[in-house]
């Protein structure tokens, strides 16, 4: 899957996080393995504000190869007061054929 189509979509996840949209979220979430309520409650429960890393944070997204060629695992670190945390996304990318998808697994301390 080619790098700049993964960073695009976790750019944009990314984005709508910092942005409270977690139901808008939920609903383009491709498998909608976590509830809307709780990306919620993941992120309200660090105790911080969420913002949007700088561009370059995102060239540092953890790739991990699956055994299906369209789907790709992630971790990427999220940033609260403009700094970088251990509050990690976890999500799956998939190669759609067009701007790709993502499946938010998990929001936790790594």
């Amino acid at each position: 899957m080619n790098a700049n189509k993964i960073k695009t979509v976790i750019q944009e996840l990314v984005r709508e996080l910092v942005e409270l949209k977690y139901q808008d979220i939920y609903e383009q979430d491709y498998e909608k393995i976590t509830s809307a309520p709780a990306i919620q409650e993941a992120i309200e429960s660090y105790g911080q504000v969420l913002t949007m890393p700088p561009n370059s944070a995102f060239e540092n997204i953890d790739i991990y190869e699956t055994d299906n060629p369209n789907k790709i695992q992630v971790d990427f670190d999220l940033w609260f007061n403009n700094k970088k945390s251990d509050l990690t996304l976890s999500c799956a990318v998939y190669d759609d054929g067009k701007k790709g998808k993502y499946s938010i697994e998990n929001i936790h301390m790594l």
